[in-house]
């Protein structure tokens, strides 16, 4: 993104290198007070944002029914009931060992840091990538309700229709007097240029999104559920929970980053990690990630969900990494997304 909303990250940015010495003298105390910094407040009410009308209702809390009381992950609910052999099968092609290994604060292998992970392979959609979307965000830079350029990002599915980002993502920075304006949704894309470069690139439109009115840019609450136009019907779903004991788990990050600022290198990436702080609401991993990887999936790999997303990634920092965790709060919103989808 262009400079003004770019310096918006500054300030966060600048606290990263408060604690890189801290953090290089392995110093994990310090890293988990610095990610508890961003777990403060109440969870407040949810947003919901007609994104063909352009109009916002509070959704009250009696509408969302308790989801977490009665399930696990996403894949116990009804809505997904006609999904879980298909994605059993896709699992089943997975092989269960962690890719790479989790490197201590900081980036790993700074020489080799991503895996490629081609949504589609030879015709077969892969998994977990085949789930993974990249967003390409409008920003409107004079204020007359067009697009100047795109930003970028990634997303998740968890269902045929749900996808889960960061807010930011597609709330923008509330400081900024730049103003997202449009968000695609681009399924299975991995090349070059950038895909609104071509004629023929296929991508579908919001019809709403959710949020929490405590949403600022890098906070606990800094995450969107997204329910698309159209369905995605062959991608890979990632399961959620928020049952996981994720204490220095070894986690995966996929996304969309933009590296050495070559905004047409829009190939989905893959890089592992492990988590080294565990707050309330939020998270701090290991996992390579950069410009466009927010609103990516924070995933465990185990026997019985080979990539179970247990956190969103909201923040590209040098010394640690941030995601919103997956609470029993965010999980419900969730599954309501996907069983009114």
């Amino acid at each position: 993104m262009k400079k003004s909303l770019r310096t918006v990250l500054a300030a966060l940015l600048a606290l990263c290198f408060m604690f890189a010495f801290a953090a290089s003298a392995g110093a994990v105390e310090a890293a988990n007070a610095w990610v508890s910094s961003f777990d403060n407040g109440d969870f407040g009410d949810i947003v919901e944002y007609d994104y063909i009308n352009k109009t916002e209702r509070i959704i009250s809390q009696n509408e969302i029914f308790d989801y977490a009381s009665v399930t696990n992950t996403t894949y116990e609910l009804d809505g997904m009931e006609s999904e879980l052999d298909r994605l059993a099968e896709m699992n089943a092609s997975m092989s269960v060992g962690v890719d790479g290994g989790a490197s201590t604060l900081g980036f790993v292998n700074p020489d080799e840091p991503y895996t490629l992970s081609p949504p589609v392979n030879n015709g077969v959609y892969q998994s977990p990538s085949s789930g993974t979307m990249l967003l390409l965000l409008g920003i409107d830079t004079d204020n007359d309700g067009g697009t100047d350029y795109y930003g970028r990002a990634t997303g998740f599915m968890v269902s045929p229709k749900v996808m889960v980002t960061a807010g930011h993502c597609v709330k923008g920075y509330p400081s900024s007097t730049e103003e997202i304006v449009e968000v695609r949704v681009y399924p299975f894309y991995h090349g070059s240029p950038r895909p609104d470069k071509l004629n023929d690139a296929y991508f579908i439109y919001p019809s709403t999104w959710i949020y929490s009115t405590q949403y600022s840019p890098g906070n606990a609450y800094d995450w969107c559920i997204v329910t698309l136009q159209q369905s995605i019907p062959n991608a890979y779903m990632y399961p959620c929970t928020y049952t996981r004991n994720i204490e220095k788990s070894y986690v995966s990050v996929t996304a969309y980053p933009v590296l050495n600022n070559n905004e047409d290198d829009c190939y989905q990436r893959r890089s592992a990690g492990s988590i080294v702080s565990v707050q309330d609401r939020v998270v701090g991993h290991t996992c390579n990630t950069d410009v466009g990887s927010s609103g990516a999936p924070i995933s465990v790999r185990d026997i019985a969900y080979p990539n179970i997303c247990v956190a969103i990634h909201i923040g590209d920092l040098y010394v640690i990494n941030l995601g919103v965790r997956i609470t029993e709060d965010l999980f419900n919103y969730i599954c309501d997304r996907i069983e009114k989808s």
